[in-house]
């Protein structure tokens, strides 16, 4: 009989290590299964933090870009603004030098053209006695230019 005993207890103790067999290896797919799916989950969270940065990064240069583009555009309406500030500049000195050069051959002209007033010598006190060098055929004596009237 001890031998259907152990028998018994042998067909029993293999049931039981199977049993824990089949325990362990469920707990152990179990454990697979879960690492598993923690796996794919950090990957996905992964994924999308990827994605969430390149997002962003995007985002942000073309913010950066619109910036500059902004800034490029000021500039250039600034730069505008100058060159046609220093065209009417410009203008206003060349329509001011052409005035000024108009105005002055006016004058020129009108300087020209207009009647010199003559200029009157002062009246001489009238002299008895003729010009100096000058002949009278009637008195002789008159070209002396002193007034004595002797000649030496």
């Amino acid at each position: 009989m001890a031998t259907k005993r152990t028998a018994k207890k042998r067909a029993a103790k293999k049931a039981v290590r199977k049993a824990k067999r089949a325990v362990k290896t469920a707990v152990r797919r179990a454990k697979v299964k879960r690492a598993v799916k923690k796996v794919m989950a950090k990957r996905a969270v992964k994924k999308a933090v990827r994605k969430a940065k390149r997002a962003v990064k995007k985002a942000v240069r073309r913010a950066k870009v619109q910036r500059a583009v902004k800034k490029i555009k000021a500039k250039r309406a600034v730069r505008k603004a100058k060159r046609a500030v220093k065209a009417v500049r410009k203008a206003t000195v060349k329509t001011a030098v052409a005035k000024a050069k108009a105005v002055a051959a006016v004058k020129k002209v009108k300087a020209a053209v207009a009647p010199k007033p003559a200029v009157a010598p002062a009246p001489a006190a009238p002299s008895t006695a003729a010009a100096p060098g000058a002949k009278t055929a009637l008195n002789p004596a008159a070209a002396w230019p002193f007034p004595t009237g002797s000649r030496p």
